[in-house]
């Protein structure tokens, strides 16, 4: 018999354990230093196997984690979606850059079409200034600055335009 141990990183990771009954003295020496020389890249292999394993199913419950996630997050988008489309005040979202100058339009729901008379795909990805020059009059580069410097909510009250020389109310 003869049984020598699995040594990974200072640790007893198992053993290797030999018996014959077939050889008529059993074991040699050398055959005692084969298995030793064997024993060390043996627990190294058998070390990464388990860490393998192990990071496998880390991958695989990341990955049921993100699949969920992304699942919770299409709902939600279809949430707000709904809400966006069917809600009765004119939407429109804008992309600002760093000094909080608006830059472009991004999206638009369908009130804001009505009360704007254009269509969405006519304003998507221009600049929201040229394409509905009106805001422009009503002072909402500054109130969009102001958002985009303190973080705080805005509010333009209801105004006739005659006064910025648009015969409409907004």
């Amino acid at each position: 018999v003869i049984c020598v141990p699995l040594i990974s990183r200072s640790h007893v990771r198992g053993a290797i354990y030999a018996d014959t009954l077939d050889y008529p003295h059993g074991f040699r020496k050398e055959d005692l230093y084969l298995l030793a020389g064997l024993s060390s890249p043996a627990a190294i292999a058998i070390e990464n196997a388990l860490l393998y394993a192990n990071l496998e199913k880390m991958v695989e419950s990341r990955t049921r984690t993100l699949q969920e996630t992304e699942r919770r997050l299409r709902h939600s988008e279809a949430r707000f979606r709904a809400i966006f489309e069917n809600m009765q005040s004119g939407v429109i979202v804008c992309s600002t850059d760093k000094s909080g100058e608006t830059t472009s339009v991004l999206d638009m729901n369908r009130a804001a079409e009505v009360i704007e008379g254009k269509r969405r795909e006519s304003v998507i990805g221009k600049p929201l200034f040229e394409t509905l020059p009106v805001y422009e009059k009503l002072g909402m580069p500054d109130m969009v600055q102001k958002v985009q410097s303190t973080g705080k909510s805005q509010h333009l009250p209801p105004k006739l335009l005659e006064d910025r020389g648009v015969s409409t109310w907004r």
